[in-house]
């Protein structure tokens, strides 16, 4: 059972905040994935208030529903060889990294999420996530969740991919 937050409901019972992450550097899966949690968390028993942090700006258009909300982070894109770039900034990959990183903290930071769900990749993309991770352990609140989708790939090729992110270690929060 998810933990009760602090905003009062219409009956004056607390209310579970949820933040979910999804990093949306390529199509919409991620997001649509979370607008869908999102939904159904709304309209659950918890009637959680939900603060999206998206890669894609396009998602600050599509949360619609009284009580959920979205941080929209400045856009990444993966190129055909799986290299990251910013999408519309002009400024460097470390930069647009650095920026998000801040963004997504200063949020949580403000939201103070009983939950935070983070869509498929632990650590966001390119490690972004790590300064919130972080941040988040120390406050001892937030509960972190992983969200995987349904299929994955092959299982060696996850495990060698996730060795490389050092994900596990993210994931169980010791080395």
């Amino acid at each position: 059972m998810l933990p009760t937050g602090k905003e009062s409901g219409a009956m004056g019972s607390s209310r579970c905040r949820v933040a979910l992450y999804s990093h949306d550097t390529m199509g919409l899966g991620h997001m649509r994935r979370n607008l869908l949690l999102a939904q159904a968390l709304r309209h659950s028993r918890l009637q959680a208030v939900v603060l999206l942090i998206a890669g894609a700006r396009e998602a600050s258009v599509l949360t619609g529903a009284a009580g959920v909300d979205c941080v929209a982070l400045p856009s990444l894109r993966k190129d055909g060889t799986g290299q990251y770039h910013p999408r519309h900034l002009a400024v460097s990959l470390q930069e647009l990294l650095a920026l998000r990183a801040k963004i997504a903290l200063a949020a949580l930071e403000a939201f103070d999420p009983d939950v935070l769900i983070v869509d498929n990749v632990p650590r966001g993309a390119l490690r972004e996530l790590d300064p919130v991770l972080e941040s988040l352990r120390a406050r001892r609140r937030t509960r972190l969740v992983l969200g995987l989708r349904d299929v994955l790939d092959d299982p060696a090729t996850l495990q060698g991919e996730w060795a490389r992110a050092q994900n596990q270690t993210s994931i169980s929060g010791r080395g």
